[in-house]
């Protein structure tokens, strides 16, 4: 958190253990990492020891730590006033907008130094590995089982390297991850706002291959289905909870 008014004001650092991340969604937002990113940077009044009055604060958030399992929660829902209106005070809204979500999310831009340096050994021989294959493939040349083993063998040694001094991205998390998430399920929402609609569960089974739960009516759906769930009406399940786990390579 640094003070914009004062040169002289300390940058404050501060600790917060986050449940899930919050995806912003603005005008300026169309994807989900750019409204996980816009909820990680905001602006505050506090006040300041230097200037001895309330001020204007910048905060920036990085994550440290990262879990297995990643929530990442569509902020949909606003309460709007309505000063002008004899019946009510405000009403409950609903942000329609498209906000794309990827089935493979990657969090490094989201990380801080400490958690990037962990990651970079991992990072730097998977793209390592998809040079050598792309001038393979560009020669004309096919790889073989043997030379796939071996590319394993050397990822997993990098990844060793990874856990500098013993550590990992985070509790339980293997040395080999690089910042890659899966998405594994999604709540949509199908309405007009918070208190009316129809929720429902869509969780994958395994490649292109998911269930829809729509109360005691399951069905099968592809990734495809899942990719329009971005949003745009609120008479079509709109993403409201995203589920990711740890990709492993």
């Amino acid at each position: 958190m640094k003070c914009t008014e004062s040169d002289e004001e300390p940058v404050v650092h501060t600790t917060e253990r986050l449940r899930r991340l919050q995806c912003k969604i603005d005008e300026t937002v169309s994807t989900l990492s750019a409204g996980i990113k816009l909820s990680l940077n905001g602006e505050l009044e506090k006040n300041s020891s230097v200037l001895g009055r309330n001020a204007h604060w910048q905060t920036t958030q990085k994550l440290h730590r990262v879990p297995l399992y990643l929530v990442v929660q569509f902020n949909r829902f606003y309460w709007k006033l309505t000063p002008n209106s004899r019946d009510h005070t405000g009403v409950n809204c609903k942000i329609k907008k498209p906000v794309k979500f990827p089935l493979e999310l990657d969090i490094h831009e989201f990380c801080d130094d400490d958690l990037k340096a962990i990651m970079k050994p991992a990072r730097d021989k998977h793209t390592e590995m998809l040079i050598a294959r792309a001038e393979r493939a560009t020669k004309g040349m096919k790889q073989s089982e043997d030379e796939n083993m071996e590319d394993s063998k050397e990822l997993q040694a990098a990844l060793n390297l990874s856990a500098t001094n013993g550590q990992t991205a985070g509790p339980g998390v293997s040395p080999n991850f690089r910042g890659i998430y899966e998405l594994f399920g999604v709540v949509t929402h199908k309405g007009r706002d918070s208190n009316s609609g129809h929720y429902m569960g869509w969780v994958k089974q395994g490649p292109d291959s998911w269930i829809c739960y729509d109360d005691e009516h399951p069905a099968e759906c592809k990734d495809e289905d899942i990719k329009k769930l971005a949003g745009e009406t609120a008479d079509w399940h709109i993403g409201y909870m995203a589920y990711y786990r740890v990709k492993e390579d």
